[in-house]
């Protein structure tokens, strides 16, 4: 996908590991502190935005 970086699996494992140390109930790599936060403000302005790449994908005519 353009535009979106993928959190590598090393990356995430580790962070997986470190939460499961500090026995965290929620571990949310990457941006999903931030994407929790923004839900709760803003909650249908986030559904929007996080809809828009879907929206483009299903709307791409299939090849075939």
């Amino acid at each position: 996908m353009e535009g979106v970086a993928i959190m590598k699996v090393e990356e995430l494992v580790r962070l997986f590991l470190k939460g499961l140390e500090k026995d965290q109930l929620e571990i949310r790599p990457g941006q999903a502190n931030s994407l929790k936060f923004m839900n709760r403000v803003a909650p249908e302005f986030i559904l929007g935005q996080l809809s828009k790449p879907v929206d483009r994908m299903l709307a791409k005519p299939t090849e075939g």
